[in-house]
């Protein structure tokens, strides 16, 4: 895999930098006494800017869950073809929980809180999800050879993986530590891979 360039990373250390001073503006002051151009100032940069980078302020706002997915989605398609999709995705949620340059920042303990204080960010995040369920529909499918379009199987895989994830969030979320996050991520999937109709099999 090519290393990103320089330009790059300084665009996505400006992307996480508009993210995070955005996120920390609504959990002071909720999300609708705070403007675009309230967080391009506290980032530093000009309300163009932010522009280049968000369409709204739910987005940037959100944007440490998208920072992970993306990077998460990236860990998934390049594990080795052989794992089971299920092991294959956990440690792909492991690798980049682990990594240093992990998306950081505080976002997996402030999410939560920041949906249940601003209910508007229900919406856009449920959105951010849909996007997330195409491209990890996308891996599923070029794993297994089947058609995401045409084929449920994808569809149908790419949706228990989002849940498991979003489950084992509400579930596990140890500020501080993604130990926690991912023991649920395993039970969620160890009991999905078990199947619906194998409740002996489940465990804890």
């Amino acid at each position: 895999m090519t290393a990103p360039t320089l330009r790059e990373r300084k665009k996505l250390q400006t992307r996480r930098s508009l993210g995070d001073a955005a996120r920390r503006l609504a959990l002071q002051h909720g999300v609708r006494a705070v403007s675009c151009e309230d967080i391009a100032e506290d980032a530093g940069v000009s309300a163009r800017t932010f522009f280049n980078y968000f369409a709204t302020k739910e987005e940037a706002i959100l944007n440490g869950n998208a920072d992970f997915w993306n990077v998460l989605s990236a860990a998934f398609r390049n594990r080795p073809a052989a794992d089971p999709i299920d092991v294959a995705f956990l440690d792909a949620a492991r690798e980049v929980l682990g990594r240093d340059d992990a998306p950081a920042g505080g976002w997996l303990r402030d999410t939560r809180s920041l949906c249940e204080r601003n209910p508007e960010l229900i919406a856009p995040l449920l959105a951010l999800y849909d996007d997330v369920g195409r491209t990890i529909r996308q891996i599923v499918a070029d794993r297994t050879g089947t058609d995401p379009e045409r084929d449920m199987y994808p569809r149908l895989v790419a949706g228990c993986l989002v849940l498991s994830w979003r489950l084992a969030h509400v579930e596990g979320e140890e500020p501080g530590s993604p130990d926690r996050l991912l023991a649920h991520l395993e039970v969620a999937l160890r009991q999905l891979s078990a199947g619906i109709n194998n409740p002996a099999e489940l465990g804890s």
